[in-house]
């Protein structure tokens, strides 16, 4: 028997190479629900996506597995019109079509021209796999992002292109961010194209683990590795044995279930993995107050901090999870505005940054928080290298997998379970899978 611990994205893909490799595996999970943050909950009709909201063409390994798990016709083609907001009006753009850049008047002639040439450069340079952890180490060479981006950009593309593109998804300063993740995703971004799953972002665990067994609310206290089997003890004082086992959870968690077979260092990194803390507030009109605006991101644009970092809308129009005439709109905010503003003072600005862009004299929304204390993996410089040694470290039978060990996203987390489930299996002498 394998055992992977944690039913979020890494855990449910690990599980289901493990069992499409012919082995016997359970998944404990802590929660009353599978998912982790790819989780989408029901409001009166409404979903609404708790933490990841798309998936992306360049989420090859993703998408296999959904494939392979029969689920592959549950996406459906995305292509969002954006709102770059400066304060005063709403430039329209398109992130998947990169030629859209070019029409917005903020650019100057100078912008266009520099865009397009680290454009052409950032297609034919080396850069990373920006979702593997081996590959961005060997490109992370100790600058940060913003730095980066500023330098090779400009000021302007700065603020307009790499800003509403990176801050809004990790919920930190750019300068907080190592460099590799966006030269990767800068030589695949000719070729981007969005897709949603129709039944909202839960339908990726719900397939992966359709024909895997699962213990939920299960917590794991201790794993504790031996020659040719693997202990896991819960907080209940069961005992199971098996012969790998996949630690899937935060990295904080990881280094206490995995205390017996870490050193010193090990632990002390997985302790001290930074995690932006991030809250969303989800607005909810019965009626759509604004029929006629198509804009389905809404994103802030300029220079200086800011708490709300962009906000996505969905209506029945281009939303399987959205009632029919109805409109909803989700507004993702800092790190720093999660930890220091109110429940009320984040509903507060959410409401007026819709206002301002969409009009005002509309019905008051339903209105509600999701928030997440650990919610997306922090990466600076440096941070690829030292998961890499992590990871490296452990003893053959098991492996860890998350969005930590390299950065947040469904990609990510997948291709760290899968790493990890391929780990096993060459440990337990048969790595077909």
């Amino acid at each position: 028997m394998y055992v992977v611990i944690g039913g979020g994205a890494a855990g449910c893909a690990a599980a289901f190479v493990l069992q499409r490799a012919g082995r016997d595996v359970t998944v404990l999970e802590a929660t009353a629900d599978i998912g982790g943050r790819t989780r989408t909950v029901w409001r009166d009709g409404f979903g609404v996506e708790v933490g990841a909201i798309y998936m992306l063409n360049s989420y090859e390994r993703a998408l296999a597995l959904l494939e392979s798990a029969g689920a592959a016709d549950s996406l459906e083609a995305w292509s969002p019109l954006a709102g770059l907001w400066d304060g005063r009006a709403l430039h329209p753009m398109r992130y998947d079509y990169i030629p859209s850049f070019f029409t917005l008047p903020m650019l100057s002639v100078t912008d266009k021209l520099r865009l397009m040439w680290r454009a052409l450069q950032a297609v034919v340079s080396p850069a990373p796999e920006p979702f593997e952890t081996d590959s961005l180490a060997a490109f992370d060479r100790g600058e940060d992002m913003e730095s980066w981006a500023r330098r090779r950009l400009g000021d302007t593309l700065f603020e307009c292109f790499v800003r509403p593109l990176i801050e809004p998804s990790f919920g930190t300063d750019c300068r907080d961010l190592s460099v590799p993740y966006l030269q990767g995703i800068m030589k695949r971004a000719h070729r981007a194209k969005f897709f949603l799953p129709s039944g909202g972002m839960g339908e990726l665990c719900a397939a992966l683990t359709r024909d895997v067994k699962v213990e939920l609310q299960t917590e794991v206290e201790t794993v504790d590795a031996g020659a040719d089997k693997v202990e896991v003890t819960t907080s209940a004082g069961e005992v199971l044995t098996a012969e790998g086992v996949v630690v899937a959870t935060d990295s904080t968690s990881t280094a206490s279930i995995l205390a017996s077979s870490l050193d010193g260092d090990s632990r002390r990194t997985l302790t001290s993995a930074p995690y932006t803390s991030m809250a969303h507030v989800n607005l909810r009109w019965d009626e759509d107050p604004w029929p006629d605006n198509r804009f389905e991101m809404l994103l802030p644009v300029g220079p200086g901090p800011r708490p709300l970092l962009g906000t996505i809308v969905k209506t029945s129009q281009t939303s399987r999870l959205i009632p029919h005439g109805s409109r909803m709109t989700d507004s993702y905010f800092s790190s720093e505005a999660t930890r220091s503003l109110s429940d009320e003072e984040l509903i507060s600005i959410a409401l007026q940054h819709v206002a301002d862009i969409c009009g005002r004299d509309v019905p008051d929304p339903v209105a509600e928080v999701f928030s997440m204390d650990r919610a997306l993996a922090v990466s600076p410089p440096g941070h690829y290298r030292a998961m890499k040694r992590v990871r490296d470290s452990l003893p053959p039978r098991i492996g860890i997998a998350g969005d930590y060990l390299a950065h947040l996203g469904v990609e990510t987390a997948v291709v760290s379970g899968e790493r990890a489930a391929q780990r096993l299996l060459t440990a337990c002498g048969n790595p077909s899978w």
